[in-house]
């Protein structure tokens, strides 16, 4: 069952390298409805990750190009992704890829370059 009804995505835009190297990592729980968006990013790593967590790939246009399922102290890669949205483990398949794709293009078309920082607790 794809693409059930949810709250809407909340994507938090993590745009500085620092931002990104540090993710989600030490996060207790993942809300279902909020994602961390690495931009840009083709790399992603679970180390220090306490659950898995849903990895999908995104090129430059915000269309899903892979997902996969990240295991605490795993890493994933795609080549042709310039961008990865990280969110809670079965996520994805609960939102919908055509959701999450509309859901990254509004966060960038909004220029929403949320303080990170003050995002992590």
């Amino acid at each position: 069952m794809t693409g059930t009804a949810l709250s809407p995505l909340r994507i938090v835009v993590a745009a500085h390298f620092h931002q990104r190297l540090l993710g989600w990592m030490g996060r207790r729980h993942f809300p279902v409805n909020e994602g961390l968006l690495l931009n840009p990013c083709n790399a992603v790593h679970g180390f220090f990750m306490r659950a898995p967590i849903d990895v999908v790939f995104l090129d430059r246009f915000a269309s899903v190009v892979r997902v996969q399922a990240l295991q605490p102290w795993h890493t994933a890669r795609c080549r042709r992704a310039h961008m990865t949205l990280e969110l809670a483990h079965g996520a994805f398949v609960r939102i919908g890829p055509d959701a999450v794709e509309r859901s990254v293009a509004r966060a960038l078309y909004r220029g929403s370059r949320s303080t990170f920082a003050r995002e992590r607790r």
